[in-house]
């Protein structure tokens, strides 16, 4: 079986085939003294398609590598954005639990009897806190929240006839 391919020369057209071509009357009819095309126009071979092959497969693979590490990256951006949200809400649900737990302390200054619990909101969150009694102690719990998270803390006050105390003040979980 021949193939056959044209191939475009300046004006004219030449069929090729795998057999040789007799460039002579080519050359004549362009008005060429010197020959211009003397010998065979090799088809591809499997050889040269074989590096194209090649190259194409680099590619894929190149990509393919590329576009992994960019999905890495992009989860990797992805979790630290959340985590930094996470970080700050509990930050805010810190200092939420804090404003708690200084408004309990007011209560319990402005009424040493107080017990009871109480929910404040305050910027884009909200907190709790309750005030247990046992003799002259007080036991204050709060929580402070802001979206998921939840911090909480417990304070001990002590009252005297003259004073108020604070005897702790720790987070728990």
């Amino acid at each position: 079986m021949v193939r056959r391919m044209i191939v475009p020369l300046t004006r004219v057209f030449v069929r090729v085939g795998v057999a040789r071509v007799d460039h002579s009357s080519l050359n004549k009819k362009c008005g060429r003294s010197q020959p211009r095309y003397t010998g065979d126009i090799q088809p591809h071979t499997a050889q040269t398609w074989q590096g194209g092959y090649v190259a194409l497969l680099t590619v894929l693979i190149v990509g393919a590598a590329a576009t992994a590490i960019a999905l890495v990256l992009l989860a990797n951006g992805a979790d630290s954005q959340r985590a930094a949200l996470v970080n700050q809400q509990s930050k805010q649900a810190r200092a939420l639990a804090v404003a708690c737990g200084e408004e309990a302390l007011q209560q319990i200054h402005d009424n040493t009897s107080f017990s009871g619990s109480n929910n404040l909101s305050l910027g884009q969150g909200s907190c709790t806190y309750t005030v247990a009694v046992s003799g002259t102690t007080r036991t204050v719990t709060v929580a402070g929240t802001v979206g998921n998270v939840v911090r909480k803390l417990q304070v001990g006050v002590t009252i005297n006839a003259s004073s108020i105390s604070v005897t702790s003040w720790q987070e728990v979980s």
